[in-house]
């Protein structure tokens, strides 16, 4: 999926990209591809000097975990992957705005999350330590978020129908991307430009 939405919106053959909350950065070891300028941000150090060590070609950088340090309009496409149910619901808004603000326009701004309407993935996550203190997002709540953050062309893609990775799997997740009840799923926008937004707020 990521690489599909790097597709989107790349220009000139480089896609800026921004992680946000990538841990000790398994992505972006999966990611090494030559037009992806990959940067990283996580609130655990510790985390990412591991990340570091195993993604010399990446760019880490501590995130205190509502500012994003980075000007305005310095990525192609933003994502965060199953962060925002860690995030508390008072800070939600304001992050997904943060996100926006740092993509250029029309880049992507996406959040990959678990599915509360997939009943395994309730199940894992009640059972799983690291998510105690996890309020999922249902894509209603992600959808509305993003269009308050004036983010347009609004799409969400359910996957990880079956709990395994191969070339048929891949292909039945593409197929069923439509049918909300996959184990995660990913809502993605494009941000508009300046004169856009302002259209969109004109009364």
């Amino acid at each position: 999926i990521v690489r599909r939405m790097a597709a989107l919106v790349q220009r000139d053959g480089v896609v800026h990209v921004l992680d946000l909350g990538c841990g000790v950065g398994r992505l972006e070891h999966f990611l090494r591809e030559g037009q992806l300028r990959m940067v990283g941000m996580d609130v655990s150090p510790k985390e990412l000097d591991k990340a570091r060590i195993d993604n010399p070609h990446c760019t880490f950088e501590v995130f205190d975990g509502q500012t994003i340090p980075s000007h305005d309009s310095r990525f192609d496409l933003v994502f965060a992957i199953n962060v925002f149910h860690h995030v508390p619901l008072g800070n939600r808004q304001r992050l997904l705005e943060e996100m926006t603000r740092v993509t250029r326009s029309g880049g992507l701004v996406a959040l990959f999350e678990h599915n509360p309407f997939n009943p395994l993935t309730r199940r894992v996550v009640a059972r799983c330590e690291f998510d105690r203190d996890a309020i999922l997002l249902k894509p209603r709540e992600v959808v509305n978020r993003m269009a308050q953050s004036h983010l347009r062309d609004i799409q969400t893609d359910y996957f990880l129908f079956l709990p395994v990775y191969h070339k048929v799997t891949t292909w039945i997740d593409q197929c069923l991307r439509w049918l909300p009840l996959g184990a995660q799923f990913c809502t993605f926008g494009r941000k508009m430009g300046r004169e856009a937004v302002e259209s969109d707020t004109r009364p």
